[in-house]
C-alpha cells in the first residue's frame, strides 16, 4: 500500500534555454532579450519554489565577459540549477 505521508517529487520543469551568440546577445527559449530582460526573467524564477533548470549555451568564440555575467545574474538572485550545453 501506498505511504500517505510520503509526497512525490514534482515532476521536473521544462528547462530554460538561455543561448548567447558571439555578438553577445542572449536569447531567451529563442526569444531575444537584453540585460535587463534577462535579469527580469532570471528575478521571475527566483520567486518560484521549483526552479526550472537554466541551460546556457555559448556560440563558439564568445567572450568569457558574457558567460560570467550571466552566471553573476543567476547568483544575485540565488539561482542555483545552471547547467551547460553547446550551441546549435
Amino acid at each position: 500500500q501506498p505511504n500517505p505521508n510520503v509526497v512525490n517529487p514534482p515532476n521536473p520543469l521544462d528547462p530554460i534555454h538561455l543561448k548567447i551568440d558571439q555578438a553577445g546577445a542572449f536569447y531567451w527559449n529563442d526569444t531575444p532579450v537584453d540585460e535587463l530582460g534577462l535579469k527580469a526573467q532570471l528575478a521571475v524564477i527566483a520567486q518560484q519554489s521549483n526552479q526550472p533548470e537554466i541551460q546556457i549555451a555559448a556560440d563558439d568564440g564568445v567572450a568569457y565577459q558574457y558567460g560570467a555575467r550571466v552566471l553573476a545574474d543567476a547568483k544575485s538572485y540565488n539561482l542555483t540549477k545552471i547547467g551547460f550545453t553547446e550551441a546549435d
